[in-house]
Parts: structure tokens; sequence; C-alpha cells
């Protein structure tokens, strides 16, 4: 006789119904599951034994793969300040940073780039090279 029961495997749950029927639930909020590169794999694997009802029987493996995929990064907001009139040469009063210091990926592996920039009541450099 199977039982129904739920066993907890390294990433989902495993529902197991009293006619060995299953299903199963991935827990997307666990960090191992997000942080997989697009493509990559991991395996759930639970035991099994079936019994007939002669005493005879037989063990094997489930085994559920997870695939992951390319989640989004996530982008913070930038500021940079610079005071007017401070340079007493002629040249520009720069100011410098990275837009991709502060942003983040649960993917692993992942390089990223800047693909637009717009600027408003100033200018915005061409020299953008992102990691």
């Amino acid at each position: 006789d199977v039982c129904a029961s739920d066993l907890v495997g390294t990433y989902g749950t495993l529902h197991l119904n009293s006619d060995g029927s299953y299903s199963y639930t991935l827990d997307n909020g666990l960090a191992s599951v997000q942080q997989l590169a697009e493509g990559a794999t991991v395996t759930d694997v639970f035991s099994y034994t079936n019994a007939d009802n002669h005493g005879g029987s037989s063990s094997a493996n489930l085994t559920i793969t997870i695939t992951g995929t390319n989640d989004a990064p996530v982008a913070v907001a930038d500021a940079a300040a610079v005071k007017e009139d401070t340079n007493t040469l002629a040249d520009p009063n720069p100011v410098s940073g990275n837009v991709l210091s502060n942003d983040t990926d649960v993917d692993n592996g992942d390089t990223h780039s800047v693909s637009a920039v717009n600027g408003s009541a100033g200018n915005v450099g061409n020299d953008l090279v992102g990691t």
C-alpha cells in the first residue's frame, strides 16, 4: 500500500498520492534555484519501493530535473553630483563612476552591459563600457 505523503527534497516538495501518482512543486524562493544560469541543471532524487501482495519488492528512483532560466538583472538607480565653476581651468568639471556596480543578477556567470543611456539637463558621454 502506498500512503499519500509529502517528501521535501533539496529544491522542492514531492506529493505522492496513494495510487502512485505524484506532483512536484519547485521552491522558486530558494537561492540555489534562482542562481541557476540559463540551461544549467540540478536534480532532486526521490527513492521509492514497489511491493506486491506476495512479499516481492523492487526499489527505484524518481529523478526530477530542474533547468535554470535567464532571470533579469535588477538595475538600481544611480546618482552623481558636481559643483558648477569649481575648476579654474577652461576644462570641464568631470564626474565618473560605474552604473553597473550596484546592479545585481541572481544568475551565476552572467555579464552585463549598458545598452541605452539618456540624459537630461546635461550630457552623458559615449564612452560606456560595462562588465
